[in-house]
């Protein structure tokens, strides 16, 4: 909230991270992808720093069909394993190993 957190936003992504670089922001939130191209154009891959926990957000929603008589026991089995390799760690383990491997074929 104001004035601890002030929001900006520049009309170009290398703007945000020219703002990054001259401390008018602490942090961008932004798309991976653009955000690695606008670091690059800018030749600041030794000034910014990636957060590889929270590069990627992507949410998926199981489907079951309605007349399934097992639904309610196979959505209570997916919401259960999902919440389980989310407290032990893994979750975030899976998504940096598969976000990285992503970079690495796309660079």
């Amino acid at each position: 909230m104001e004035p601890a957190i002030t929001f900006g936003q520049e009309g170009l992504i290398t703007g945000c991270m020219a703002g990054l670089l001259d401390g008018t922001y602490d942090v961008v939130v932004i798309a991976v992808d653009p955000g690695q191209g606008a670091v690059l154009e800018l030749g600041a891959q030794d000034d910014i720093m990636l957060n590889e926990q929270l590069t990627k957000a992507l949410n998926l929603s199981p489907v079951i069909a309605k007349s399934n008589p097992n639904r309610e026991e196979l959505l209570e089995m997916m919401n259960s394993g999902i919440a389980a390799i989310k407290s032990d760690g893994q979750w975030f383990e899976i998504v940096n190993r598969h976000l990285t491997a992503h970079r690495v074929q796309t660079q």
